[in-house]
Order: structure tokens, then sequence, then C-alpha cells
């Protein structure tokens, strides 16, 4: 069992990890049992057997009873997860799965690693039956998940919101209903939120069962994206709205991820629960919400996790704009800054874009790569270059348009006063942009702050440091 956090990044070994090490064990044997060492009729042990293709459930596509390849195998370890099936399940083995019997229990802990729910809960594979039948068993053990509660939510810090974000505007009608995810040509039922996100994210329309936990969030997702998001914005402006309701409404859990109890699996930081509950998520529920969020509008996006060369973990997105795959991480997407000192701190949540839609390539400057095997042609088609968000963005300044690369502190000034003239106040907002003058951050700030001398008046440089991304910060008025 794997549980990601930005910060902390820690993976959490599971409650059974004892018994998934004798399952291990067991399956370096050279030697199949000698109950089963030749001479067994095999249509005796077949009958004896329960094969996927046996099982009813049928609205999430079965994955069938033979296995051909590896990722047949990584789906089948997540079927059997999103039914939450209990019973050893049996599963043929093709001739033509490369490498056979060695490639099959050596790459097993690897795949398991590549699933997407399967990895929540103890699963042992099983070869009594290889050698003589090319059959293979999985045993999936369910425990209860997601069902923890924050013990506390620290809410002391405030949010710095976007100078462009309003999260307090409806922008659809209360009853909208018109998802566009509704449209998809299959519907699958679903009851818990680590299957409302999986059907989301491959492309289904979601059926919650009522008064499951997969109605309560998708009722709240619904909400949030009728206040958040309108039907004549572009996918880039839906997107970015949702980044924004992920960076600037939903808190780190940082006390879940760095306690890191023998529990911890069953904490709703790690699912969507954290994030539409109690709006207290870490980068694991980020990105499932993330994916639940587009595919509702109609945007492609995966929910991908990876580990550093410290065997530590993370989980961010593929999201797909007008045919271009981008890196988005929400969790890096806003930082913890301290605007005060030790005695009298002043918290503040700070989003940033550097995470918005960038690249592969991208730094954090703590030693971090985004290398994850999964979704490996997604991963082939991202984007090598960022998205420019600075020189995409658009502001009417004395009826033309100016964009968020910035050469003057002039120029800075006017883009500023032209977003306060529709505001009634810029406390508590920031406007980023790209530096490419001559004038001195420095000497930047000494003029806007003297511009804007009603505001306490921060500059704060993005991360990676040498990206020329700074962020022009309006605190308290007066």
């Amino acid at each position: 069992m794997r549980f990601f956090s930005a910060d902390k990044k820690t993976i959490i070994v599971g409650l059974f990890v004892l018994v998934m090490l004798l399952s291990l064990g067991a399956l370096a044997a050279c030697q199949p049992p000698d109950e089963h060492d030749g001479g067994t009729d095999r249509d005796e042990i077949v009958s004896s057997l329960t094969f996927a293709d046996s099982f009813g459930q049928t609205d999430l596509p079965n994955p069938g009873r033979i296995i051909e390849n590896s990722g047949d195998f990584i789906y089948a370890m997540d079927w059997l997860a999103f039914y939450r099936i209990s019973e050893e399940t049996a599963f043929e083995i093709s001739d033509g799965y490369a490498g056979g019997i060695e490639s099959i229990f050596r790459e097993f802990s690897g795949l398991r690693d590549l699933t997407e729910l399967a990895d929540v809960y103890p699963l042992s594979l099983g070869r009594e039956y290889y050698n003589d039948y090319k059959i293979i068993t999985l045993t999936l053990r369910p425990t209860d998940i997601a069902d923890k509660e924050p013990d506390i939510i620290d809410t002391s810090a405030e949010f710095i919101l976007p100078f462009d974000y309003n999260p307090n505007l409806n922008k659809r009608a209360s009853d909208y209903d018109s998802f566009a995810i509704m449209s998809a040509a299959r519907s699958v039922a679903v009851t818990t939120g680590e299957q409302l996100w999986y059907v989301a994210e491959h492309g289904y329309n979601p059926v919650p069962t009522a008064g499951s936990a997969a109605e309560k969030i998708y009722r709240e997702a619904k909400d949030v994206l009728r206040r958040i998001v309108s039907d004549d914005m572009t996918d880039y402006e839906k997107l970015k709205a949702i980044y924004n309701f992920l960076t600037c409404e939903v808190r780190y859990d940082r006390a879940t991820a760095d306690d890191g109890g023998g529990e911890a699996y069953r904490a709703q930081c790690y699912y969507l629960e954290g994030v539409f509950f109690n709006r207290f998520a870490v980068c694991d529920g980020k990105a499932k919400a993330y994916c639940l969020l587009a595919a509702m509008e109609g945007i492609e996006a995966v929910r991908v996790t990876d580990f550093n060369d410290d065997f530590q973990g993370h989980s961010y997105n593929y999201v797909n704009l007008d045919g271009k795959w981008y890196l988005s991480c929400a969790t890096y997407g806003s930082a913890e800054m301290n605007f005060g000192d030790e005695e009298n701190p002043d918290v503040k949540i700070v989003p940033q874009y550097n995470m918005f839609l960038t690249s592969l390539d991208t730094s954090l400057g703590d030693g971090w790569t985004y290398d994850s095997g999964m979704f490996p042609e997604i991963k082939a088609a991202v984007e090598t270059e960022p998205f420019d968000y600075w020189a995409f963005t658009a502001i009417n300044v004395s009826g033309n348009l100016q964009n968020l690369v910035i050469s003057s502190a002039d120029g800075l000034a006017a883009v500023l006063e032209a977003v306060e003239s529709q505001k009634q106040t810029l406390t508590n907002t920031m406007m980023e942009f790209r530096l490419e003058g001559e004038q001195t951050v420095d000497e930047i700030y000494d003029i806007i702050s003297a511009e804007f001398e009603e505001y306490d008046v921060f500059l704060v440089q993005s991360r990676p440091l040498d990206s020329g991304i700074y962020g022009v910060i309006f605190c308290r008025a007066g």
C-alpha cells in the first residue's frame, strides 16, 4: 500500500505488509506444490477455480479470463480492487506473455506499483497452478479506507488568491446538471470515492448509488463546478479554475502526512473525501479530485504516482489541453509562507502557476523528478515546453491588452492599476509576472510599494528560483 504526500513524501507500508512478504517469499520457490505435479486432469482443476469472467460485475469491463500482457495484468488487479472482490480469482496466462513465468513473478511487485486502485489493498499472487496449467491466482483483501476524518483542521493560514479568481461567484445555476461527462457512451455504477474518480478518469459516466459516499462526493463536485466554471469558458479557463480551486481552497493535511501511522490508509486526505468533505488533503487526494473535476467538464486528465531516488512518493496529473498533454501538479502549485516573524507569525497559502501546465523537466529545486512508469504513452506525449501562462494571460490596460511579461516597474504598475479598478480591494490577492527587463527586483519593489502604499506589498520569487517568475502580493490594507 502506498500513500503520497508532497512535502513529507513518505511511502507508508500497509498494515498487511507481513502478509505480502510471506506471499512473495512463497513465489520465490522454484517448484510447484507436489499435489499438482503432473497427472491431474486439467478440466477438473479448471472447474474448481473461480475465473474473473464468472463474476456478475459487468458495468466496468470484465478483464476476461486470459492475461496477454502486463497491461492486462494491471487492469485485472484494478478490476478486483474496484469491486473489492475477496475471493481467490484465477487467470490463464497467454503463451505470448513476454518472459513467461519468470517475468510474471518478477514483475508482480512492480506492476502493483503501476496500478491505480489495487495498491490500496493487500494483494497476493498465487503460482500453485502455473507450471502445470499456465494459471495464476490473485487474492485481494479489502479493507476500510477513507473513513478517518482529520483530528484537527488548521484554518489559521489565509489563502492568497490570484487576481482573477473569485470563488464566491456562482457561474452556473444551482440546479445545473448538464456536465459533459454525462454524455459518455458507457455508464458505470459507483458507490465509493475511489470508484468515482477511477470511472471518471477512464471516460465513463459515473452513476452513484443512492446514499453512498460516491453520491455525496459527486454532489459536492457538481457544486464546486457550478460555482467556478461556466459553459462559455474555454477548456484552458476551466482547467485554470480547477487548478485554482485545488491550490486556493484545499489546505494541505501536513499533520497526517507527517504522522505516517499504521492506519494512514484510512485517512480521508488521501482520497476524494478529503477534498470535498473538509477541503483538507494531500497530493493523492488533490490529484484524484483534479481527474474527477476535469472529466466532468469533458477534459482528459489522469492521476500519476511516482517515486524519487529516495523511494519517496508523490501524486500529480497529466492533463490534455487542445490535444496537447501537460504535467500539472496542484500540490506544488501552492506553498505556505510566513509574512511575519517567529514571534508573530503570519502564515499565508500562496499559489503559483509554474506547476499549472508544465513539462516533465520541471524542477522544484528539491531533487524531485517526474519520472513515473504509469501511462507510458501519455508520458511520451507530454509537451517538452511548459505552457506560457504569463504570455498568454491578457489584461485590458487603457484599451490595450497587456500580458504578464513585464519589462519595467511602470508596466507592472499599469497592469496592477487596471486590475485594482475592477476590484473593490486587492487585499490577499496576487499577480504573477515574468520579469524580462533591465530593472532589478528591488527597484521594482520600491516603485510598486510606493505606488500602492495603502497595502502591505510583497514580492516573492516562484520556484524554480531561476525562472524569472515573481508574484506581487497585496496583504492587509492600511
